[in-house]
C-alpha cells in the first residue's frame, strides 16, 4: 500500500523520466541551475492544460452564431436586392427605348418587359406607362382568351415624353428567410425618353 504522502494528486499533471530530464535541460538553459524540481514546480501551473470549457463555449456559440447568420443572411439579401434593381433598370429602359421608335406598339412594348423579367425568374411585376406625365394603362387584359392591349403607345405623337416604370414586390424576389421581414416595400426602376419622330 502506498504512503498517503507519496500519493500523486489527480489534478497535476504526471512527468515521465524524460520529461523531467527535458525540464531539467530547460532550466539548466534558462537559470544556469540543476534545481529540477524548483523548476518543475514552477513549471506544473504554466504546463497544466486548462479544463474543458464546454459549458462556456456553448454559451458563447448560442450568443454570436445568431448574429453571426443575421449578418451573412443581410448581406446576401442586399446582394439580391441591388441584383434585381439592376435587372429593373435594364428592362424599363429597353422597353423605353422600344415605346419611343415610331411603329411600336403597347404589345411590343409590353412582350419585352415580360420576357425580360421572365429570363431574370421574376413572374410578378407591375407596370406604368405615362405619356406627357399623363398615366396610361399598358398591361395586357385577357378576355375570353385573348390577350388586349391599348394603343396608347401607337398613338402618341412625335416628341412625346414617354415614361415607363416597371416594379416588383420585394418579398417576391428576396431569398432567404428574411422573405419574412421584406413586407410590402418595393423595388422600382424607371426611364422616360422622347418620342421619335
Amino acid at each position: 500500500m502506498k504512503n498517503p504522502a507519496q500519493q500523486t494528486n489527480p489534478m497535476q499533471p504526471s512527468y515521465s523520466r524524460w520529461e523531467i530530464l527535458w525540464l531539467s535541460g530547460c532550466c539548466v538553459s534558462s537559470h544556469g541551475k540543476g534545481d529540477a524540481q524548483r523548476c518543475k514546480g514552477k513549471l506544473n501551473g504554466r504546463m497544466h492544460p486548462h479544463p474543458r470549457r464546454r459549458g462556456a463555449t456553448a454559451v458563447e456559440m448560442a450568443i454570436v452564431l445568431p448574429l453571426l447568420l443575421v449578418l451573412v443572411f443581410g448581406i446576401i439579401e442586399f446582394g439580391r436586392a441591388m441584383m434585381v434593381q439592376q435587372i429593373l433598370v435594364n428592362t424599363a429602359r429597353e422597353a423605353t427605348r422600344r415605346a419611343v421608335i415610331p411603329g411600336a406598339t403597347d404589345e411590343q412594348v409590353y412582350k419585352i418587359i415580360d420576357g425580360y423579367l421572365a429570363n431574370a425568374g421574376i413572374d410578378e411585376f407591375d407596370v406604368k406607362l405615362e405619356l406627357d406625365d399623363t398615366p396610361h394603362d399598358l398591361e395586357e387584359e385577357i378576355e375570353n382568351g385573348e390577350s388586349l392591349y391599348s394603343d396608347s403607345i401607337e398613338n402618341a405623337h412625335s416628341k412625346t415624353r414617354v415614361g415607363i416604370e416597371v416594379s416588383v414586390l420585394h418579398e417576391d424576389v428576396a431569398w432567404g428567410p428574411l422573405r419574412m421581414i421584406a413586407s410590402d416595400r418595393r423595388i422600382s426602376s424607371n426611364m422616360i425618353l422622347m418620342r421619335k419622330e
